[in-house]
């Protein structure tokens, strides 16, 4: 039995991989997806000084109270990042770190959130609409749901991915690569330059997902299939 920790991606919550969490259990492993301190269930307790370190501390604190070890940590979208300073931090908890589609931080440099000058002011980065997910979600009861549980995103000037060392490279890493643009749309030259990185980077195991950005959502089977693999 393998234990999964999820990280959801930006305004989300562990509800993001409750339907995954559903299929690995009943594959007979075991997994926990917390919600990171802002959004979710936890949104309406936020903070005003939240950063991407509360967010990696969310794990690290995960990981401890529920005495994990040899655990899969699985980040999707930024929470691909979240997981990284995670395993910077921790890495002799980890069996491997898995990456869905997510950023890659690099040392030193800011995560690309891409504000407007007004919601750099304000800390918070609105969510998407339900029009907004229309190319990546073809049903609408699911955008409905998704676009209703959706928090604004923290968005602190602090925001700096820490240097912390690279310990996390002593944690195998995995990259799930979802290959599908959203409709309409083909790959941006910032994704080109992402994909041929992880292509040409040792450190990773790349697969690849007949997916969308948002396949978490709506091809949760697939995703946990993909997981599922991983494990055995």
């Amino acid at each position: 039995m393998t234990h999964f920790v999820l990280i959801h991606g930006g305004w989300g919550g562990g509800w993001q991989w409750r339907a995954v969490a559903q299929l690995l259990r009943k594959a007979g492993h075991d997994s926990t997806a917390p919600t990171l301190t802002g959004l979710g269930e936890r949104a309406h307790a936020a903070p005003p000084d939240i950063t991407l370190l509360t967010h990696i501390e969310d794990v690290v604190q995960h990981l401890w109270f529920e005495d994990l070890h040899d655990v899969v940590l699985v980040g999707w979208s930024y929470g691909a990042v979240v997981a990284d300073g995670a395993a910077d931090r921790v890495p002799e908890r980890l069996g491997r770190v898995v990456s869905l589609d997510g950023l890659v931080p690099e040392e030193g440099q800011p995560i690309e959130w891409e504000p407007t000058v007004e919601q750099l002011a304000a800390g918070w980065l609105p969510p998407p609409t339900a029009d907004d997910l229309s190319d990546t979600l073809s049903d609408p009861a699911l955008r409905a749901f998704v676009a209703e549980r959706e928090r604004p995103q923290p968005l602190a000037q602090a925001d700096v991915y820490p240097d912390t060392g690279g310990q996390r490279w002593q944690v195998p890493h995995t990259y799930l690569l979802c290959i599908e643009p959203p409709e309409g749309e083909d790959v941006d030259d910032e994704d080109r330059e992402l994909i041929d990185t992880i292509r040409h980077d040792a450190r990773w195991d790349l697969r690849e997902l007949a997916l969308n950005h948002l396949g978490l959502l709506y091809a949760p089977d697939i995703v946990a299939a993909a997981l599922i693999d991983l494990a055995e």
